[in-house]
């Protein structure tokens, strides 16, 4: 990728499934594009995790960057990465398990909890968790429920909607998960679809009056507008070859899952797949522009991308 982007460096996530306790199951990555360098910054061996299942509280997902702070999700803890990717801080909630993804918005930053189809807002300046929302579908009717986070009467772990993702703007909340059937849209008072998909997705959101997501079904990046006049679909790069010194059946790894995405610009985009790789993709041109590969270990998916700003 040539032009502007060529000064920008991108935080990448990853969640290595199936691995057993003791074992490292997370790591971040710092690519520097105009350097054409990978760097492994942070690995994430948290040993307290439930290991139970393949995925789960394993690795890290959801990032964003808050001055000289790097927030990232890592199941059920909020963590906090100074600029040197040394670890500060971590925080716990009652509601906040198997966290998938972060934004910021108006000095609060907004968690993802999928067991909880939550979305859970954590007060930048003071540190601590002080609103939430539930999500919930009944009778083909979106209802959202605002309760306390520290209270003990909120939702039930039911993972309904399998939320994966959030988004705020001056037009509200957008989120959306593998059942919600498209982009879900709070208000402040209720939650309505938005735009309606076709197909399950990850990291769903608004952009240039359509909507932005990684197709999980036909593993492609794909944008549609909002009359459905322009939909264009990128399918995510297949490796030559593969790292399966295990057994993968028993990890449910496969190659060409498409999870993170970052917008660079209105028409570049960055997008991840597994094994944990990064591309770029020209949107008008409707290509992919360039990849960085992190591993070849089909097990290892990212989780999240995030600009980073010197």
């Amino acid at each position: 990728m040539n032009g502007g982007f060529v000064a920008l460096k991108l935080l990448v996530s990853t969640v290595l499934r199936g691995t057993q306790a003791g074992a490292a199951h997370g790591e971040l990555y710092l690519i520097d594009l105009d350097q054409k360098a990978v760097s492994r910054v942070f690995v994430w061996n948290d040993d307290s995790i439930n290991w139970r299942g393949f995925g789960g509280e394993r690795g890290l997902r959801g990032m964003a960057v808050d001055g000289d702070l790097i927030y990232v999700a890592a199941g059920n803890q909020l963590l906090a990465l100074n600029r040197q990717f040394s670890l500060l801080h971590s925080w716990r909630n009652g509601y906040l398990n198997d966290c998938q993804d972060l934004c910021i918005y108006k000095r609060t930053l907004y968690a993802v909890s999928r067991t909880y189809d939550s979305v859970l807002g954590f007060d930048l300046d003071r540190q601590v968790f002080n609103w939430a929302l539930n999500a919930d579908l009944q009778q083909a009717r979106f209802s959202g429920s605002v309760f306390d986070p520290e209270s003990t009467d909120g939702p039930l772990p039911m993972a309904k909607l399998e939320l994966n993702s959030v988004q705020c703007n001056q037009g509200g909340m957008y989120l959306a998960g593998f059942r919600t059937n498209g982009l879900l849209h709070f208000s402040g008072e209720s939650l309505l679809m938005a735009v309606e998909l076709p197909v399950p997705s990850r990291n769903a959101r608004p952009f240039r009056g359509g909507i932005l997501f990684n197709d999980a079904e036909s593993d492609c990046l794909r944008y549609i507008d909002k009359q459905r006049r322009e939909d264009r679909a990128m399918t995510v790069p297949q490796p030559p070859t593969l790292e399966t010194d295990f057994d993968i059946e028993d990890s449910r790894a496969r190659p060409g899952i498409a999870r993170g995405l970052c917008v660079l610009s209105e028409s570049v985009v960055a997008s991840g797949t597994s094994p944990a790789s990064v591309s770029l993709y020209n949107l008008p041109a409707n290509q992919r522009a360039l990849t960085v590969t992190l591993s070849d270990d089909v097990r290892c998916q990212v989780g999240g991308i995030a600009l980073f700003r010197d």
